[in-house]
């Protein structure tokens, strides 16, 4: 798994709705359903995973609660503290279409850490993988 690749203490992976222009996640640790919707201005209100999948480039945040992109209401909402997170989109390789975000949020070891450069390339690798998965599922009717 992502998560223990990382050691983060949280992973989400959310998929983008292109008709509704959302990511909806139904399986978010603490939440029962996420919605992020990029219908929205200004486009700082999307949060860490929507500013990822609107500029379809990992992002790093080492410190969120300083982040403008920061949307404090999920973790409210989870009863969660977020002190760092990376986001890294989900790109078809056939296609190039946005599929999803994956999320990692706090870095477990060493304790108080941020994600590294390395992180990002492993969760990169992994997402490139994810794709494909994901992209059969979805042309297979099981996603």
């Amino acid at each position: 798994q992502a998560k223990e690749l990382i050691c983060a203490d949280r992973c989400t992976i959310m998929l983008f709705d292109n008709d509704a222009r959302q990511l909806l996640s139904y399986s978010f640790e603490g939440v029962k359903k996420v919605e992020i919707d990029f219908n929205c201005d200004p486009v700082d209100q999307v949060g860490i995973a929507g500013s990822c999948a609107l500029s379809r480039r990992g992002v790093n945040v080492r410190d969120a609660k300083s982040d403008s992109r920061f949307a404090s209401a999920f973790d409210a909402e989870a009863e969660y503290m977020t002190r760092c997170a990376l986001a890294m989109p989900i790109i078809s390789a056939s296609t190039g279409r946005l599929i999803g975000v994956c999320e990692a949020l706090n870095k477990t070891r060493p304790a108080g850490a941020h994600f590294k450069a390395n992180d990002e390339l492993v969760l990169g690798s992994v997402m490139q993988v994810a794709a494909i998965v994901i992209e059969n599922a979805q042309l297979s009717g099981e996603c």
